[in-house]
């Protein structure tokens, strides 16, 4: 989900500073749940990459392109055999506009529409 930037917010003014929204996520696993309550505030996450550059796919490798930009790591022993991003949509006034579509949707645009149509009922229907 992406938020308006506040300068309240409690993120360093140099996380993606040339975007007024950030995205924000709710944990959703054990661990997301462990790691939050172990903490007092916002975490800046990232999804294995610079900014413009592939995801890393292997800890050695994340070390490496990642240092200097990284305080801490959570590693872990699973094989990537693919990169995927996901998808990121806005759900506004005028209805549903795609920001980054997921890899694997990139050639299925209508079904990607589709779909994210019914999510958003579905997301309307929980708020």
């Amino acid at each position: 989900m992406l938020v308006k930037r506040r300068d309240s917010c409690g993120v360093a003014a140099g996380v993606a500073p040339q975007h007024e929204r950030l995205g924000f996520m709710l944990p959703y696993t054990p661990l997301h749940h462990l790691l939050l309550r172990a903490l007092d505030g916002p975490v800046v996450m990232t999804s294995g990459n610079r900014s413009g550059e592939p995801q890393c796919t292997d800890n050695d490798e994340a070390r490496q392109e990642l240092a200097g930009i990284a305080d801490f790591w959570l590693m872990h022993d699973c094989e990537i055999v693919n990169r995927l991003d996901d998808s990121v949509v806005r759900f506004d006034g005028h209805g549903i506009s795609v920001l980054r579509r997921a890899r694997l949707r990139a050639g299925a645009a209508g079904a990607a529409r589709a779909s994210m149509a019914r999510s958003g009922r579905w997301l309307r229907a929980a708020i």
